[in-house]
């Protein structure tokens, strides 16, 4: 996919691509800056795995998770043994368990071929043979891979389903542990000995891991990966570049524009926020690309403009309810061999239906507008019983924690939020009598019924939307979302 959207780039003309170009070693910022370029965008991700100080820790057989992965998915031939330790609780450490718990079938496919697999062979790693010798492996007990993190099993930091899938392939996880020593024999790795954690943050949150004193066991494996994090490799910026690196060794970049403190070099992504999902880069290159445009221009877009529209009669389609989460398909365990997706993907069917369950989240609930003093809600509770998801909550307001400052303002603004103040519990008490709405936003599914069920119409349905500056003007929210607003109204 990567490899099509590359060629989707260059398809567009005018555009040059330079391979084997290292920063630091062929090239540096400032070079380019001397050859010409305007501007120059940094996004060399965080593609170096974090080192574990414990002692054996150089021992012949202990691995990067990143390296690991990297060689793994080029099909590189290395060896690695059939009793793996992945240290890590994220999914990363996922990743490295679930590629390094397939690797061996590899190393086998690869003893057969006799060499270093193909292009072909390596697009091919799902093949009938591959699937015998995976069977058989499995079998025979040829392959054992674990999973050492600090943390409990609900407090690991990886994706709940890639802990489950995980386990479903067989992987043995060793939750609440922390790595304390490699065991070598013979200068090879022969085991991992761990300590019993007692918790991994302090009272103040901190990350501060404490362990229980003689609780020590010995995993016996050779192979131990490290997957306990990502950094950056920012070794090829020099002074002359300007771009400062904060402490943490990320690349200091305005949270807007992304610019850097060098005039006209931008950076983002994983480099200048840490180890994220991709579809945060994917922000960040748009972000970036608005922050050249602006620098080039020497000019600052306006910023958009929003439509607000009050929907009557908002309502989901009648059968909403009833389209509950579709799992990916995947493939079956015995199937998941070499570097196979896992996820198969839906047909146009089951993505259709998928897309229905959207949740439109350009439109929510308003209660009161701007110009109510809401003193016509009569408590009848009638939105707090009408919710499917109950989400809503009406509290007297003595039950409220208000967070500082936030009492007083309410106090300052009587009739803007229509609550009658008792002037004694008020002074002495410092308590506001009346009653509060409480709403859970990770909870309301946008079915309007709060609205249509209030019998004073002060809920209300309204639809935000950006307008979109043209030439002729702007360009109203309707002709940009026409099926959404016919399907609205």
């Amino acid at each position: 996919m990567v490899e099509a959207q590359a060629r989707e780039i260059l398809d567009l003309g005018d555009i040059t691509l330079k391979l084997n170009h290292a920063a630091g070693r062929d090239f540096t910022i400032s070079d380019l800056r001397r050859q010409g370029f305007d501007a120059v965008v940094i996004g060399v991700g965080a593609h170096r795995s974090r080192d574990l100080s414990i002692p054996g820790i150089e021992t012949d057989g202990v691995l990067k998770g990143i390296d690991f992965l990297l060689n793994s998915n080029l099909g590189y031939q290395f060896s690695i043994g059939k009793r793996v330790v992945v240290i890590g609780g994220g999914n990363v450490a996922m990743d490295v368990a679930r590629s390094a718990a397939r690797e061996v079938l590899r190393q086998h496919a690869g003893d057969q071929e006799g060499s270093v697999p193909s292009e072909d062979n390596i697009a091919a790693v799902a093949t009938h043979e591959m699937m015998d010798i995976s069977l058989s492996a499995l079998r025979m007990g040829a392959r054992e891979v674990n999973i050492v993190c600090l943390e409990r099993r609900d407090e690991m930091p990886a994706a709940l389903e890639e802990i489950e899938e995980a386990e479903a392939e067989g992987i043995v996880m060793h939750a609440g542990f922390g790595p304390k020593r490699v065991v070598a024999k013979n200068g090879s790795v022969a085991g991992l000995e761990v300590i019993k954690t007692k918790w991994v943050f302090d009272a103040t949150g901190r990350f501060n891991p404490a362990f229980f004193d003689n609780s020590e066991s010995v995993i016996e494996c050779d192979t131990v990966i490290l997957a306990i994090g990502q950094t950056t490799k920012l070794d090829f910026l020099q002074p002359e570049d300007g771009v400062e690196v904060s402490p943490r060794g990320l690349i200091v970049a305005d949270p807007k524009s992304l610019a850097t403190t060098s005039p006209g070099i931008f950076a983002g992504g994983d480099c200048v926020f840490g180890p994220r999902l991709i579809i945060d880069s994917v922000g960040d290159g748009k972000r970036i690309a608005m922050g050249i445009d602006e620098y080039l221009r020497g000019t600052r877009h306006p910023d958009p403009a929003i439509e607000v529209e009050v929907l009557d009669r908002h309502h989901m389609f009648a059968d909403f309810m009833d389209y509950t989460r579709l799992p990916v398909p995947m493939l079956p365990l015995d199937r998941r061999t070499g570097v196979t997706e896992v996820e198969i993907g839906f047909d146009e069917e089951s993505a259709m239906r998928e897309a229905r369950r959207c949740l439109r989240c350009w439109t929510n609930t308003v209660f009161e507008g701007n110009e109510d003093d809401g003193s016509r809600c009569i408590l009848c509770g009638g939105c707090v019983d009408v919710c499917p998801e109950s989400c809503l909550q009406l509290v007297p307001l003595e039950q409220v924690h208000f967070p500082d400052g936030a009492l007083g303002h309410i106090r300052n603004n009587v009739e803007l939020y229509g609550v009658e103040l008792d002037d004694v519990a008020a002074d002495e008490l410092g308590v506001i009598t009346g009653s509060a709405m409480l709403k859970d936003e990770t909870k309301c599914i946008r079915c309007g019924l709060c609205a249509a069920r209030c019998p004073v119409d002060v809920i209300t349905m309204e639809a935000y939307h950006w307008v979109v500056k043209s030439s002729t003007g702007l360009i109203p929210p309707q002709s940009l979302y026409p099926r959404q607003m016919a399907e609205q109204k």
